[in-house]
């Protein structure tokens, strides 16, 4: 089976509206709900979806969960990246 991959790019108002320790709310979550995810929960290693009432976990990179973790200490010391995430 071929991996899907899809773009997500944690922009600077992303960051800026983003609230530090939420799963849905994070610049993360505003990321993938700017591509079209619905019901998405950012965990501190991987994020938590529904399609058609399944509910689907996907791995974070490295990239991704450094940056929720220095997000949740300092907003300010963060900046826009985009990473690539795996779906199965």
């Amino acid at each position: 089976m071929k991996t899907k991959t899809v773009k997500v790019n944690v922009t600077k108002t992303g960051i800026r509206k983003g609230e530090q320790g939420s799963t849905e709310f994070c610049p993360i979550a505003r990321a993938l709900k700017a591509k079209g995810f619905k019901s998405i929960c950012v965990h501190c290693d991987n994020v938590e979806f529904d399609v058609y009432g399944q509910t689907w976990y996907i791995s974070l990179p490295k990239l991704a969960r450094k940056f929720i973790e220095r997000f949740d200490t300092n907003k300010k010391s963060v900046k826009p990246f985009t990473f690539t995430l795996k779906l199965v």
